[in-house]
Order: C-alpha cells, then sequence, then structure tokens
C-alpha cells in the first residue's frame, strides 16, 4: 500500500500529464484516513476525497480546485472550513485558506470569497432573504480562516 506522499506525488504527475481519464495515478482517496496529516501547500486538485477523514490536517494553501469533498470529516482541520446545506440547491460550501485570498466552492462556483459573493448577490436576486443568509455564510466562513493565521 502505498504512502500518502506517493500517492500525492502520483496525484502531481497525472496532473502535469493533463489528468488522463484512463490513468490510474489519480489520487482516490475515498474514505481515506488522513487524520493529523500535514497537507499544507499540497496540490489536490480533482481528487475524491469523499469521506476522507481530516481530522485535524492542515490543509493551509493547499489547491482543492475540483476537489470532491462530500462528506469529508474536516473537525478540526486548519486550513478549510464547510457549511451547509445552504441555498435553494442545498448546495455544501468549502471555503479554503490559500494565503493570499480565500477560496470559496459553492455549488458550481470555485472562486475568490469576494468574487463569490458578488456570484450568489447575482443569482439571488430573486430571493434576497436567502441570498443574504448565503453571504452571511460565505462571510463567516471567511472570517474564520482568516482567525486561523
Amino acid at each position: 500500500m502505498k504512502t500518502t506522499a506517493e500517492r500525492l506525488a502520483d496525484h502531481r504527475a497525472w496532473l502535469v500529464d493533463g489528468m488522463p481519464d484512463d490513468d490510474s495515478r489519480r489520487l482516490v482517496e475515498r474514505d481515506a484516513n488522513l487524520i493529523n496529516a500535514d497537507l499544507t501547500g499540497a496540490d489536490l486538485r480533482y481528487s475524491d476525497l469523499r469521506s476522507a477523514d481530516l481530522r485535524s490536517a492542515d490543509l493551509r494553501s493547499a489547491r482543492l480546485n475540483g476537489a470532491y469533498l462530500h462528506g469529508a470529516y474536516l473537525h478540526g482541520a486548519r486550513g478549510i472550513t464547510s457549511a451547509g446545506p445552504v441555498g435553494r440547491e442545498g448546495h455544501m460550501v468549502y471555503a479554503v485558506d490559500r494565503g493570499d485570498c480565500v477560496m470559496v466552492h459553492a455549488g458550481f462556483c470555485w472562486d475568490a470569497a469576494d468574487a463569490a459573493i458578488t456570484t450568489i448577490k447575482r443569482d439571488y436576486t430573486d430571493a434576497p432573504v436567502m441570498g443574504d443568509a448565503y453571504i452571511a455564510t460565505v462571510r463567516a466562513m471567511v472570517a474564520t480562516l482568516e482567525a486561523q493565521r
């Protein structure tokens, strides 16, 4: 069985090769035990982290664009927070501290917090109360991550 470091190296190579669908080097960590793992700055783009146990893991500055985090256990994890379900679609929202900004994954949106808030405002003009609650959730998540710095 490969170590986490070996799996991360395989995943990095998969990303460099253009992420071919038939390549087995993709990091698939569904149900992985990553308790206390130091994943600072790790490139976890497009990883399948469903139901992964990331308790107390350090994900500060990790790249999680496109990562599938549904059901991931994040209690005590640093650099990431989640909330939800929120909005009319009932999505989970994830915020990740990239160091220079906080990135927000909400539904199909993966963007810097300010841009995500702009998108929510645009998408919820017909439901301003729900949009305001969604925005308040994102702002609280950003504040939580900034307090961890």
